[in-house]
């Protein structure tokens, strides 16, 4: 028995728990949690009391069981000063950490064994068809279409000689032969370059959304093996927005060093028979021991991982992270935690509907091996419109809805019906005085269609989700006249987002851009100069921050707000609330990647533990404090170990 920690337990400290404890000494039964008490009677050594609470009296742990006529009775069954137990107990979790491998004081619930989906990856996306709408020109000599994308298939009729003005429709592209082919329709395939001098691709960045790849000008500016491995490594370009201004490089931004070409990406699939490895299940133990050590008895534990951006095909560290998150969900089932939180961008959503389907799969069944209530928030990645937008021109079927995918993420959150299928509500732990309340800064419709650059009605660049942030009419009035006025009397709030909020001045990590500027806050710069118009993103934006600073000033009851999205760990102190970002789970992105990384730092790779970056916050509302602790890479200087509130 940890005798320290027991002594800091306040007097009275009561837990609703039930179960058997069986005696091996003589104890005797009391009206009252007091050694002084007359016993009634007593329990003798190999008899069992059923019991429905444990609580702290006297310098002893005391079982509470209902007697004849509805009375409470108590024994004691553990000396406080000794450190000594009187027997055995089925529920051995106590208000404190008895030893190194008990589960922590969980107030949460286990969920049981879960049912997983079984969804298993493409053992290969060779001959793959990637669903995309597009055209082509012949820019050098023409090419005859084939029944199949192989040149070892048989001739069609057709014959596309070069001319620079006839556009041939595709529907598709796929990969075969060492080539790129478009698909035309059923059993037509026009060769239109070598996959393996890829990365000499030009794109024709300032002049038009156009490349020319092979034998062909494309309308696309991006080709999907840009985002398969091992060609994720060996291609590059530039890709520019609807304004042709370049915005950045395509293909290989993320992979690092010890991504090499002939790397195979791992295949591993959530299973309930998962097990750590010895040094992970070693790590484990030490971290469990960080986490509880000297915590208070009313600690609340939420296990936190953002941006994990699954893709199963990508990079080795897109499909690695999967196992980060379930070691945590190991961590979560094992020790115990209150809830499970993915803080957004569960996949990459850079892959054809039915690929990014298994991807979020696999990611909320790594979720479920937790045995916990979990919450997955919504991130910009998350609804596939990267792969619509800048792969499958606008092709709308490759979307991922919100309802759909709210159907197969779903988890603990009280979510109220909304136009959009947004993923905000809220969510009070059990036995706890911690309110959660989830916001989406991504919440407008799938396609938005009447606040675009041009507002046509049409679907454009800027219709999609996955660059902006939105918060609708239904949300800010469900935040200022529901969530915040009925958070239970008593009870702190934790603010969770994907997103932080614009308007914020005092992040300390300043290195780039996005970290002093929010994606709401960008918008609105955007729209000082001209350059968006009818964009009320930053508007909402700062309804939100507004209100949560009100309830603050009003009640001095918010814990803090946690967003990812930045791929960085930051804070900021603003009108006495603690913000925080965390870094990505993904290994090769963010500020732990070779390309970002702080140089006070060390890069993260995946041959140690650095592969992982996942949390857990105890939280103390009796002390208004929050401990932070990282499992995995942190960001020394800006990683946040914890705050008072």
């Amino acid at each position: 028995m940890d005798i320290t920690a027991a002594q800091n337990t306040p007097e009275g400290y009561s837990i609703a728990q039930s179960g058997s404890f069986r005696f091996n000494t003589t104890c005797k039964v009391r009206e009252k949690p007091l050694m002084s008490d007359t016993g009634l009677t007593s329990y003798n050594d190999g008899q069992s009391v059923t019991y429905s609470g444990k609580e702290k009296q006297d310098g002893h742990f005391w079982l509470s069981f209902m007697g004849k006529g509805g009375v409470t009775f108590f024994v004691p069954y553990a000396n406080l000063s000794t450190g000594i137990y009187f027997g055995t107990d089925s529920n051995a979790v106590d208000p404190i950490k008895i030893e190194d491998d008990q589960p922590t004081p969980m107030i949460g619930v286990d969920t049981g064994v879960p049912k997983l989906s079984g969804a298993i990856p493409e053992s290969t996306l060779a001959d793959y068809d990637f669903p995309m709408s597009g055209w082509v020109t012949m820019s050098e000599d023409g090419a005859q279409v084939r029944s199949k994308p192989t040149f070892f298939d048989n001739l069609t009729d057709e014959r596309f000689p070069k001319d620079h003005t006839h556009k041939i429709r595709y529907v598709g592209k796929t990969a075969g032969s060492d080539r790129m082919w478009v698909k035309l329709g059923p059993s037509r395939y026009l060769p239109i370059g070598k996959l393996s001098t890829l990365g000499n691709v030009i794109k024709m960045s300032k002049s038009g959304r156009f490349e020319k790849a092979g034998y062909v000008t494309d309308q696309n500016s991006a080709q999907p093996w840009e985002q398969i491995w091992p060609y994720t490594k060996t291609i590059g370009g530039t890709k520019t927005d609807k304004e042709w201004h370049v915005i950045g490089d395509v293909g290989s931004p993320n992979t690092a060093s010890w991504e090499t070409v002939d790397q195979p990406i791992k295949k591993e699939i959530p299973s309930t028979d998962f097990q750590p490895s010895s040094a992970e299940l070693k790590a484990l133990k030490t971290f469990n021991k960080q986490v509880t050590k000297n915590a208070p008895f009313d600690a609340v534990y939420i296990a936190y991982i953002a941006d994990t951006h699954i893709d199963s095909y990508q990079t080795p560290a897109s499909a690695e992270v999967l196992h980060s998150m379930m070691l945590m969900s190991d961590y979560a089932k094992k020790y115990g935690v209150d809830l499970m939180i993915h803080g957004g961008d569960l996949n990459d959503g850079a892959k054809p509907h039915d690929l990014s389907k298994i991807d979020i799969q696999l990611g909320v069944d790594a979720m479920k091996l937790g045995q916990r209530p979990y919450i997955i928030l919504q991130g910009n990645h998350d609804d596939n419109s990267g792969y619509v937008r800048d792969q499958a021109g606008y092709q709308l079927d490759q979307l991922m809805t919100n309802e759909e995918a709210w159907r197969l993420r779903a988890g603990a959150l009280n979510r109220p019906d909304n136009g959009n299928n947004a993923v905000y509500g809220t969510y009070n732990i059990p036995n706890s005085q911690v309110t959660i309340i989830v916001l989406d800064g991504f919440d407008q419709p799938d396609i938005e269609t009447r606040r675009t650059t041009l507002g046509d009605g049409n679907v454009h660049f800027d219709s999609f989700r996955h660059g902006y942030s939105r918060y609708s009419d239904q949300q800010l009035n469900w935040l200022k006249n529901e969530a915040l006025p009925h958070v239970p009397e008593g009870n702190k709030v934790l603010f969770l987002n994907h997103i932080a909020l614009g308007g914020i001045k005092t992040w300390q990590n300043t290195w780039s851009k996005e970290n002093q500027l929010s994606i709401d806050e960008y918008a609105r710069n955007l729209f000082e100069n001209n350059v968006v118009t009818n964009r009320p993103g930053f508007i909402e934006n700062q309804q939100v921050l507004k209100d949560i600073i009100n309830y603050q000033n009003a009640t001095h009851n918010v814990i803090g707000y946690i967003s990812g999205h930045t791929h960085q760990d930051n804070q900021a102190l603003y009108h006495g609330i603690q913000f925080v970002t965390t870094t990505c789970a993904i290994a090769d992105r963010g500020d732990g990647s070779e390309k970002n990384f702080n140089p006070q730092n060390s890069a993260r790779n995946l041959t140690d533990l650095t592969s992982n970056a996942w949390s857990i916050f105890r939280i103390s509302a009796h002390s208004g404090e929050v401990v932070q602790f990282r499992f995995g890479w942190k960001n020394d200087r800006y990683f946040l170990p914890g705050w008072h509130f």
